[in-house]
């Protein structure tokens, strides 16, 4: 939806919302909500992250506050468990938050002293926080039942991201309603550990059977096949998944996966030319698990480099951690002066409508598609948020090209620290993100080797 359209839905759809706007508006009382000023008055160490809600908009920055207490504070309340006080690394800022010198054995008793402290700073100041407003909004006590709105269709996106707290205030919602959809697909349930509890979406008792979306509006038929190949494999054993089939779109037959091969040069080129060997971009139509060419990775600085070149296409590229995200921008900004967006943050002054760069961390890219999609992995972590026990995240990222997908861009000497120190999620991240096997060319028949022409694409 493009922005006209989102301010219209706003006008024509009231309650076109996030679940936090509508749980404000029906429960927020009589108090306000918390503000950066607030929190630098309770502890000058609670830092603020900028996120950019609209790619270019200004006027969409929201803050985001960050502190290891009370985010772990937060999840316990999200995720309606125990909150657990022995937290990692927090000494230090205990210390000065209280001004006395605290030893580890003692952590854990000022953890549980800190959120006292500022469950206290916001009774007297009359301030409330997100987790606030829904743990108001689902006391019946607190909110009455004719406070709520009364819809004839309600439907609820992304389900399976919401926090057991948040289906608490759903459930208020479904039954001041006629007819209730609920939309969201368990294999995209990456949120997990920010509290989301996709077992209550797959669960939620209803009156129909489950619709499923059997043909992919974004996802080409060789990426849909490059999946199949790998990372599908282990999203179909996952024991709790709903199972279910879908097909690559209709609409979007063509669709490259790229590689970078070492092409293996005719007897007669090397005769001529010492330097037998030429390093192209690979170009597959399909996937297939041979081809005739020894296929190497792209690393980011040869991406940069390709990027360059087609500045004028749409590109999203995606990094499973913030500092690779952040590292890939710094060389697109300072070698390659290429402007695009961080995160939805202009870089050199980008501008929406004459730039479609982005550069997005895989658990901001829900929703997503581009053109070209390109994974990076720059550091060990990378390849262990690919390669751990969960396949979602490297299916969500997988799933995200439109036309072309770049799927193994990773920097040079990952794999070999990798293989020290996290050998089963290297292994993993291989199985996911499978490259061509090596086949030999097949000298006597010279026109079973030849390769898709470049030229079309480069």
């Amino acid at each position: 939806m493009g922005k006209a359209g989102i301010k219209a839905a706003k006008i024509d759809f009231p309650f076109f919302k996030t679940l936090h706007s509508l749980a404000t508006r029906i429960g927020g009382g009589r108090f306000s909500l918390m503000s950066t000023k607030h929190r630098y008055q309770f502890d000058p160490q609670i830092t603020v992250k900028e996120e950019w809600v609209s790619k270019g908009e200004p006027t969409s920055i929201v803050e985001r506050p960050e502190h290891p207490i009370l985010d772990a504070w937060s999840l316990a309340i999200q995720k309606k468990i125990k909150f657990d006080p022995d937290i990692f690394d927090t000494r230090e800022m205990l210390s000065e938050f209280f001004n006395i010198n605290i030893t580890n054995e003692e952590l854990p008793k000022y953890t549980v002293s800190y959120i006292k402290a500022y469950l206290e700073f916001k009774k007297v100041n009359r301030l409330i926080d997100f987790d606030d407003v829904l743990i108001r909004v689902i006391d019946f006590d607190k909110v009455k039942a004719e406070k709520f709105p009364e819809f004839d269709i309600l439907i609820v996106d992304e389900a399976q991201d919401l926090s057991n707290l948040q289906w608490d205030f759903v459930d208020r919602l479904v039954v001041k309603s006629k007819q209730v959809y609920l939309s969201g697909d368990d294999d995209q349930a990456i949120m997990e550990t920010f509290g989301a509890a996709p077992d209550k979406f797959t669960s939620y008792l209803t009156n129909i059977n489950d619709l499923c979306l059997e043909t992919s509006y974004r996802v080409p038929e060789s990426v849909k096949n490059y999946v199949d190949t790998g990372v599908m494999k282990d999203i179909e054993k996952i024991p709790s998944r709903v199972d279910k089939k879908w097909q690559s779109s209709e609409n979007l037959k063509e669709g490259l996966i790229l590689y970078q091969e070492t092409k293996k040069i005719s007897d007669e080129h090397i005769t001529n030319n010492p330097k037998f060997e030429q390093r192209i971009f690979g170009l597959k139509k399909g996937f297939s698990e041979e081809v005739e060419v020894n296929v190497t990775d792209i690393d980011p600085n040869q991406l940069m480099e390709h990027i360059f070149k087609r500045q004028n296409e749409e590109w999203l590229i995606l990094c499973p951690t913030n500092a690779t995200a952040e590292k890939f921008s710094t060389g697109m900004k300072h070698h390659y002066e290429i402007p695009h967006f961080l995160k939805n943050k202009p870089i050199l002054n980008a501008n929406p409508s004459l730039h479609n760069i982005n550069i997005r961390t895989i658990h901001t890219s829900k929703g997503l598609g581009a053109d070209n999609v390109a994974i990076v992995c720059d550091r060990v972590k990378d390849i262990q948020m690919l390669g751990d026990e969960n396949p979602k995240l490297a299916y969500v990222a997988l799933t995200r090209a439109k036309r072309n997908l770049f799927p193994r861009v990773v920097n040079v000497g990952i794999y070999s620290d990798a293989n020290k120190y996290c050998r089963l999620d290297l292994k993993r991240f291989l199985y996911r993100f499978p490259k061509p096997k090596y086949k030999k060319i097949d000298k006597n028949n010279p026109t079973n080797n030849n390769h898709n022409n470049i030229d079309d694409f480069f």
